[in-house]
């Protein structure tokens, strides 16, 4: 199942390229990308935009309803990972501890088919394993960098102490890439999420890569 891009027509693809040192890519979850639909909730009709997006933490075996479009680029019965994130993380620019702790990683497998048409579709998945964020650095193995996780040339997005997000680079807003830095107990840094989005896509891969120096 793909969906058309709503600014050019085309039909996208899923083209995922993950950086050395991560272990997995999943969806990136968004405003107007893709969303979960907050457990118990009415799934909506699929031009709506007044729902309830969920913060809980999924559970293992749990079936949950996700808004989909481009990228999106599966079949059912296919297993996938699906990012988590509070609508706090994207409807306010205050980020904090509580907020990105809300999110996560969640591997899915595609159920069904609730409501879609070429651009958009409300589909149900089965939560097959759960990582969320805080967990990230302990739920893979550590991948050791030469260098440095970032430059000093990179923008500072937010800092909360325990987390760093910053900007990698960008291209006037429409291609660019970003990662998010969790720092542990003992203060050593995790680079444990990347993101990257262009006109069709928008990914985001996970792992723990750590820096020799």
């Amino acid at each position: 199942m793909r969906f058309k891009c709503g600014c050019c027509g085309e039909t996208v693809k899923k083209e995922p390229k993950i950086p050395e040192g991560f272990v997995g890519w999943a969806y990136c979850c968004d405003d107007c990308i893709m969303e979960w639909l907050e457990s118990g909730e009415e799934i909506p009709h699929i031009d709506s935009e007044s729902w309830i997006r969920r913060e809980k933490r999924p559970e293992v075996d749990e079936i949950c309803c996700i808004r989909v479009r481009k990228p999106f680029d599966e079949e059912i019965g296919d297993e996938f990972y699906m990012q988590l994130k509070s609508p706090r993380d994207y409807y306010t620019d205050e980020m904090t501890d509580e907020v990105i702790a809300c999110g996560g990683i969640i591997k899915c497998r595609f159920e069904s088919v609730v409501s879609r048409d070429e651009y958009i579709a409300w589909i149900k998945v089965r939560v097959l394993e759960v990582f969320m964020n805080e967990e990230l650095y302990k739920a893979f193995d550590e991948y050791e960098r030469e260098e440095p996780l970032v430059s000093e040339f990179e923008r500072l997005n937010y800092d909360t102490g325990k987390w760093r997000g910053l900007l990698l680079w960008d291209g006037g807003g429409d291609i660019g890439e970003y990662c998010d830095i969790y720092t542990d107990d003992d203060g050593r840094e995790h680079l444990v999420l990347q993101g990257f989005w262009d006109y069709h896509n928008e990914y985001v891969y996970f792992g723990n890569i750590v820096s020799k120096s």
